[in-house]
């Protein structure tokens, strides 16, 4: 990725998140910050090319971790049966 690129992503990620952050509204029953879904691709980017080549087995448990975690969430809110807070 060349320098203007990733600086074009890191300040596009930090405008839009930072815009974001202003809001206060967490998206109810949802497992993270909804809002984040706007800069998460620019993040993923980003954590993609800061990567070493070849890949780390540290870099594939962190990856790992990250999923588990998330699908974890997912499978504790069905659980609950939440539909709606209000």
């Amino acid at each position: 990725m060349a320098p203007e690129a990733r600086a074009l992503a890191w300040h596009s990620a930090e405008a839009t998140g930072g815009a974001a952050c202003t809001f206060g509204g967490s998206g109810m029953t949802q497992l993270g910050y909804r809002f984040a879904l706007d800069f998460y691709p620019l993040l993923i980017v980003l954590t993609i090319r800061g990567m070493d080549r070849p890949v780390r087995w540290w870099h594939v448990a962190l990856i790992l971790d990250s999923v588990s975690a998330n699908a974890w969430g997912v499978w504790v809110l069905s659980c609950l049966e939440i539909g709606r807070l209000f």
